[in-house]
């Protein structure tokens, strides 16, 4: 069930259990793709868990998709700050 996989999967992120958090996050994305708010969630476990280039590919994904949610922009943000890519902040 997408719910059940999207409530593990952000307890696991509120937990900093990043591995595990995308792991039930990716699954749910799998069942649909274009949902924003498990897109963000899923940057922030990639970020989290280290595995930075996913996180980027998704950043730009997801700008593409809905690129002027506030959720969006946000993410994006912290994303390369966190990545000390600060010339990269729009």
């Amino acid at each position: 069930d997408i719910y059940a996989l999207n409530l593990v999967g952000k307890s696991f992120l509120k937990l900093r259990a990043f591995k595990e958090a995308v792991k039930f996050l990716d699954k749910a994305r799998r069942v649909c793709p274009l949902n924003v708010d498990r897109i963000v969630n899923l940057i922030n476990g990639y970020n989290g868990a280290g595995e930075r280039d996913k996180a980027e590919t998704l950043v730009i994904e997801v700008n593409a998709v809905d690129g002027d949610n506030p959720e969006v922009v946000e993410s994006e943000c912290l994303f390369f700050l966190e990545t000390d890519q600060i010339g990269r902040v729009t």
